[in-house]
């Protein structure tokens, strides 16, 4: 049986399509039904912030480079 349900809400069709669903499963389970509202934070952030995080990226994949090449070697 199912008892909870979340339902994830962004505010698009297919959110409210799931939330029409959600709504049909839980009565016909007498479930709980929950919801979580997402924000997408990139489009808020916009792509000047995401461009910013690019090179501490590089820079953490650099390291994890480094950390892997100096394993392989010790072998």
């Amino acid at each position: 049986m199912i008892k909870n349900i979340l339902v994830p809400l962004d505010g698009s069709e297919h959110s409210k399509a799931a939330l029409d669903y959600a709504i049909w499963i839980t009565e016909k389970f007498s479930g709980t039904l929950f919801g979580q509202h997402i924000i997408d934070t990139i489009s808020i952030e916009g792509t000047f912030f995401r461009h910013l995080r690019l090179p501490r990226l590089r820079t953490l994949f650099g390291l994890f480079e480094q950390d892997a090449g100096s394993t392989r070697g010790a072998r």
